[in-house]
């Protein structure tokens, strides 16, 4: 590995956007994903012995308290620049978050290029804020749309969470790509109101509703 390369991990409590975002950062160029925990304790653990230049920490993960574990974070890695994930975009709480050491606060749906973007600027000694407005999902009945979704529709989105090209999701599916790609255009047109259109978004919005919770691959 290039010693230019910006080594990044991530915790979250979902394994879904654990999978998703391992799967983004591992085909940028400038990064070497180092890592990912789902806990307070396995993160803090891994942070001692692992080199990390850039945390993506999830803000409501269990065992964290908020924003005042980026304390504890920084006492273990003093090196260590953190970046806030949040479904909550509170401006109030981004301040406060910066204020106590973190040097990003990035919504969890922002799009891919953008977070890429945040780590970058973040590394390089930036301040990055990005959140959407609350008002998101005011032109979509969003349970009413994950309401739409079958079951295949859900396991191809889990599969796609995980990195799985269309191709590897037929065989593990035992369907057709160009089954797939149908599907794959269905779930793009129910999410459509919801601002979803990459794959990283995508992840981002499974894993906070819980969508890989209950599918049956069977």
């Amino acid at each position: 590995m290039s010693a230019s390369k910006i080594h990044v991990f991530v915790a979250d409590d979902h394994d879904v956007l654990n999978d998703s975002l391992e799967a983004v950062f591992s085909k940028v160029a400038d990064f070497n994903f180092v890592g990912k925990a789902r806990d307070s304790e396995q993160l803090l653990s891994c942070l001692r012995h692992k080199q990390v230049d850039v945390l993506l920490l999830d803000l409501y993960m269990p065992g964290v308290n908020q924003v005042q574990f980026i304390d504890k974070v920084k006492t273990t890695n003093r090196d260590v620049k953190v970046i806030m994930l949040t479904s909550k975009d509170d401006l109030y709480m981004a301040e406060e978050a910066i204020k106590c050491g973190a040097k990003g606060y990035v919504s969890k749906t922002v799009r891919r290029g953008d977070l890429v973007n945040a780590i970058k600027d973040v590394y390089h000694g930036n301040t990055v804020i990005n959140v959407k407005p609350s008002a998101l999902y005011q032109n979509g009945d969003e349970e009413a749309i994950k309401r739409s979704l079958t079951n295949r529709e859900k396991q191809i989105i889990c599969l796609m969470c995980k990195g799985f090209k269309l191709k590897e999701i037929a065989g593990i599916l035992q369907i057709a790509v160009s089954t797939i790609d149908i599907h794959k255009r269905n779930i793009r047109n129910k999410l459509s109101e919801l601002d979803i259109s990459t794959d990283a978004s995508l992840g981002f919005w499974a894993a906070n509703n819980g969508i890989c919770e209950d599918v049956e691959f069977a």
